[in-house]
């Protein structure tokens, strides 16, 4: 009901309907009344006077400032080459290069690339290496070369890197000796392939990418062949820089085409913002599939800083923090969530600059880092926080925001040569403080997704908002729609809300739960899937996100696939049991091996398990026992005197009969049934004893799947006491199975 200016929602109690299905609709309900809310509030800021379409069209957007737009990256390189030939460009571990040994050896690099192929603007070159100098050799190379580098992570699976490939088409892969040989499978199986699609008469003699290993001893020796002056191209600003691939909700990634000028503003948005300095020592950690990379690489080098790299692990949190520590760093970049990890050596360091992005900045953090630096007056006082907010598809940055402590959280007004807008559903401007999708343009949108037409219309779209002036310079023509929801303050800042859809960011990776749940639906036997990311409680030892996957069956396994996977099991321990040693049948320990080491477990171990087990058994005094795989009778011998009867079965051949003749050595012929049968076929129409305890100890693991355990299960129940036990004992992952 509506009131004046109160709005009230009553729930009316229906004895019919059952609390859980109330329960089931109610996050249903808060969405609906987030979504009424939002619309009373447009409505009620629209119908004031609290919207200046000045503010937001004009003074917000006027953020237009001149920038090397007619130049490429390399140009900008050279130029402070030019100006501090002998300065430290990049350290790694004990390796140094200056600008201009890095300038030359970029040169010849790129020199070899042209001397053997032709590259014209826009061609694509592949670039996989771990970080070292060579990553840095290597992007340059590309760029001189007259061609845009597709940065590939070495970790990201082989079937990633091959559609990467084939999406690029690139005919130059520029690696490492460590995986070149990866390289060659994977090129052989694109082109494998791609002849398998055409026909026989069709098929013709193709080139193989060139694999080159810029690091090896052989390809040095051709390099230093080569000049040392730039090569000559016909690059543009407006040619592509690099294509970087995101996730895709359909499953397959998308390549997004970053141009020069793209770049240049960025860089001289980072210089305007004194981000980074020819003063500074920039740490570089992060993946160069990850364009956080551009600020820590490209950035450095054509501002003149000193790139230390960081050539280890990231998830060894010692090993980075004494790298930040000896090597003196004073600018790092990272996501939010990282940087937690090691703020506790902050006051250690010489960091005075921190770049966060990639992932909303929470306020916890924001007062972790004062409090370190209150601890320091001294580091207080010069400390900078900065959180930059920006898409992939708007080239690394859009919006700057430097935190102060006890400030309101936000992403910052739009750097130079962006702007934005916040739209409705449809696509109408909204007022200051009503939540709506945020539009971005000018100088860092990209070109669009590499051969996806249609993805790149639905996501980079004309600019209704565009002027006369900017439509007769060409200028703000396109925005991208970012998919974050934000709104605007009064003071013209912005603030992040969330997104409008299932897309996620975890440690800066940009995720789309809908590409997981693609890549699980093509694995036999799924019917359905969703992903979800869940959070580590905020006082837990690993404070960040995750990801976890839910699924239902499609089918069950076949029963033939059943008897298949129980067969291989039998046939490995029919072997194992071929010989047991008869005299020693209640401590028998021959075949038990541990998963974790590959070793038998040694006996102190085994008696204590064994012990354990055998009394958790005995507290439920049982008097008749069933025992579904029973094994060379571990625990049949050890509770045989204390039950008035036991019958027990194994699908071992071998183990079964060496169970037999112990039990009549022993004399336990009278109290004893043994039967040969694997779980899923046992018997029990033939058996006249009426049971209270079934005991499945260590054996579950060796099922097929949780359908065959679910049957077997039931069948014991069915042939089981009322009030009776089951005892489900020894549980091991399936995963540690050998």
């Amino acid at each position: 009901s509506a009131k004046k200016d109160r709005f009230s929602l009553f729930f009316i109690e229906d004895p019919e309907i059952e609390i859980w299905s109330l329960q089931a609709i109610l996050p249903y309900m808060e969405s609906l009344l987030k979504l009424l809310v939002n619309s009373l509030l447009r409505t009620i800021l629209t119908s004031s006077n609290n919207t200046s379409k000045e503010k937001l069209e004009v003074l917000w957007n006027r953020t237009a400032k001149e920038y090397p737009s007619n130049k490429t990256i390399q140009e900008l390189f050279e130029e402070q080459v030019e100006k501090t030939p002998d300065s430290i460009a990049i350290v790694c571990g004990d390796r140094k290069l200056t600008y201009k040994g890095l300038d030359n050896q970029s040169n010849q690099l790129a020199h070899y690339i042209r001397k053997h192929h032709v590259i014209e603007p826009d061609t694509l070159i592949a670039l996989c290496l771990d970080r070292s100098e060579h990553v840095l050799i290597g992007i340059l190379g590309a760029l001189k070369a007259g061609g845009a580098y597709v940065p590939i992570d070495p970790s990201y699976p082989d079937e990633r890197i091959l559609y990467v490939l084939k999406d690029t088409d690139a005919k130059v892969i520029l690696t490492s000796e460590l995986y070149q040989q990866r390289f060659e499978n994977i090129t052989r199986a694109k082109e494998s392939r791609a002849s398998h699609k055409e026909s026989a008469g069709s098929q013709k003699e193709k080139q193989l990418p060139e694999i080159i290993a810029i690091d090896s001893n052989l390809s040095f020796q051709e390099f230093n062949k080569q000049p040392t002056s730039p090569p000559r191209t016909k690059v543009k600003s407006k040619d592509l820089a690099y294509v970087i691939y995101t996730s895709g909700s359909t499953g397959t990634p998308k390549g997004v085409m970053i141009e020069h000028r793209n770049v240049l503003n960025y860089i001289d948005n980072v210089k305007s913002h004194s981000l980074i300095s020819a003063l500074d020592k920039v740490d570089f950690s992060t993946s160069i599939g990850f364009d956080l990379s551009v600020t820590t690489t490209l950035c450095s080098l054509c501002l003149g800083a000193q790139i230390i790299i960081y050539r280890d692990n990231l998830q060894d949190l010692s090993l980075y923090k004494e790298h930040l520590i000896n090597n003196e760093i004073n600018v790092v970049k990272l996501v939010p969530s990282y940087f937690e990890l090691i703020i506790d050596v902050l006051n250690l360091t010489c960091i005075n600059k921190i770049i966060l992005g990639g992932e909303k900045l929470t306020p916890s953090l924001v007062s972790k880092i004062f409090a370190q630096s209150n601890n320091n007056q001294e580091k207080y006082a010069v400390i900078k926080v900065y959180d930059e907010y920006g898409p992939t598809e708007n080239t690394v940055g859009t919006c700057i925001n430097q935190v102060l402590p006890d400030a309101p959280l936000t992403i910052g007004r739009f750097y130079n040569n962006h702007i934005g807008f916040v739209l409705d559903d449809n696509g109408s401007l909204l007022p200051i403080g009503a939540i709506g999708e945020l539009y971005v343009g000018g100088e860092g949108v990209a070109r669009g997704y590499l051969n996806k037409s249609d993805v790149t219309a639905e996501k980079f779209v004309s600019n209704p908002f565009q002027n006369e002036e900017e439509k007769a310079s060409g200028k703000n023509a396109r925005l991208y729609k970012t998919g974050d929801l934000v709104r605007w303050r009064e003071d013209g800042v912005l603030e992040y809300i969330g997104r409008n859809d299932f897309q996620v960011k975890i440690r800066g990776y940009r995720i789309e739960l809908g590409e997981i749940e693609n890549a699980l639906s093509s694995y036999k036997g799924i019917k359905q899937c969703v992903a979800l990311v869940r959070e580590h409680e905020q006082n837990s030892a690993t404070d960040t996100k995750y990801l976890v996957a839910y699924y239902t069956r499609d089918i069950t396994i076949e029963e033939a696939d059943s008897n298949h996977f129980v067969k291989t099991w039998k046939d490995l321990y029919q072997a194992q049991y071929s010989s047991l040693d008869i005299n020693n049948f209640k401590r028998n320990f021959a075949g038990w091996i541990s998963s974790y080491t590959g070793q038998e477990i040694n006996t102190e171990d085994m008696v204590e398990w064994l012990d354990a087990t055998v009394t958790r058994i005995k507290q439920l005094n049982p008097k008749r026992i069933f025992e579904i795989g029973s094994g060379s009778g571990l625990i049949l011998f050890n509770l045989i005197d204390s039950v008035e009867y036991y019958t027990a079965s194994d699908f071992s051949k071998n183990v079964v009969e060496y169970t037999s003749r112990a039990a009549e050595k022993f004399n336990y012929n009278n109290k004893i049934s043994l039967f040969c049968y694997p779980a899923h076929a046992l018997p029990f129409d033939k058996l006249e004893k009426i049971y209270d305890t079934a005991i499945i100890n260590s054996v579950i693991q060796y099922f097929p799947n949780l359908e065959y355990l679910d049957s077997v299960l039931d069948k014991v129940i069915e042939n089981i006491k009322e009030n009776g036990s089951i005892f489900l004992g020894d549980v091991r992952d399936y995963r540690l199975l050998q």
